[in-house]
């Protein structure tokens, strides 16, 4: 969707994508599988074209489509215990997306991109597991200050997991690690170093956003339900129950011409059928119909020339309405459609 002032929604996708900052930080827990790859200073150079942004929606939308659903136990476990002041929930069911047809052919793009497969080849061979299938779905949460944990809804068991991390560091550092638990709460220790782990009900992981800082970690899972009364839950409750990735924000973002008091979206596939929705509180009802109405832009920013017959589909399925301060956005396509964009965009990036 593209509202009038396009910085609006860029702002607002910024707020949203902020839900990820803590991944890089709270995977420092494995980073002595890769120290050569610096996770938080990524080195990946990007070109852009009308194709590469193409084949950018297509993949992101593709890997969340996936006929089978379970249930997502880490956003269920951020429910249970993110305190009331937390403004940002983030959420990917990754065991549904494993199941999806494009799953082989996004993971090694990936990791291409990331450079990750070394650090994954050495957790299987040191672990005994892969860890692109140990973990089943991963939920954010962060406050305004941008502090945050990570639910991480494990696939193998608290004593896999303890063993694995005490492993990859006594590898790397050449140091014992040892481990000490106090009610759900799991210390790793290697030379007086800590850090940080929170083991809930339903092999749910939970790591600080900083993976030493343990005040924060037991603040932002101490909530204990206060999350079902926030203002966010109401936006979170806009989302589809069996979406496979989503998200709520309830963070004010000013802009030249628009504020986005809250917003959510999710991520559904049916049969093959995906359905994607939006929805952004701009203010007031007049900002509201003023950003519908530029959504009729879409096609003239983004639209690459002579486009195939299955991205005009998708283009031309954007429904955008307001009501009241709020605007939604719908979206839909299918699988098919989708492996042919796909395929359209892969053969014209530079």
């Amino acid at each position: 969707m593209v509202l009038c002032d396009p910085r609006g929604l860029r702002a607002g996708t910024r707020e949203i994508a902020r839900a990820f900052e803590g991944v890089g930080k709270a995977f420092r827990l494995i980073r002595a599988v890769s120290p050569s790859y610096d996770l938080d200073k990524p080195e990946v150079p990007m070109r852009f074209s009308a194709r590469v942004v193409a084949a950018a929606a297509a993949l992101v939308s593709a890997s969340f489509a996936g006929e089978a659903f379970a249930a997502n136990k880490s956003l269920a476990a951020a429910k249970d215990n993110l305190p009331s002041d937390i403004d940002i929930v983030a959420s990917a069911d990754l065991k549904g997306i494993r199941a999806t047809p494009f799953f082989g052919t996004i993971l090694p793009i990936a990791l291409g991109a990331s450079g990750a497969q070394k650090g994954l080849d050495k957790v299987k061979k040191t672990c005994g597991f892969d860890p692109v299938t140990a973990i089943d779905d991963v939920t954010v949460g962060l406050n305004d200050t941008n502090k945050g944990v990570i639910f991480i809804g494990m696939g193998i068991s608290e004593s896999k997991f303890t063993s694995c991390v005490v492993d990859l560091a006594k590898q790397e550092a050449g140091k014992d690690v040892t481990t000490s638990k106090s009610g759900n709460e799991i210390t790793f220790d290697g030379a007086g170093k800590k850090l940080f782990v929170m083991w809930l009900p339903g092999d749910v992981a939970a790591i600080a956003s900083e993976p030493t800082d343990e005040a924060t970690l037991k603040k932002l899972t101490g909530g204990a339900g206060a999350l079902k009364n926030a203002p966010i839950a109401s936006w979170l409750s806009q989302t589809d129950a069996d979406a496979v990735l989503l998200g709520a924000v309830t963070r004010t973002v000013t802009q030249n011409v628009l504020t986005m008091n809250a917003a959510m979206f999710s991520v559904t596939d049916k049969s093959g059928n995906i359905n994607a929705k939006l929805a952004l509180d701009v203010g007031s009802a007049s900002d509201a119909e003023m950003a519908a109405r530029g959504a009729g832009l879409l096609s003239g920013l983004l639209g690459p020339k002579n486009p195939p017959a299955e991205l005009e589909r998708l283009i031309k399925s954007l429904d955008v309405k307001a009501s009241g301060s709020t605007v939604m956005a719908k979206a839909s396509t299918t699988e098919g459609d989708l492996l042919k964009i796909i395929d359209w965009a892969m053969k014209g990036m530079p």
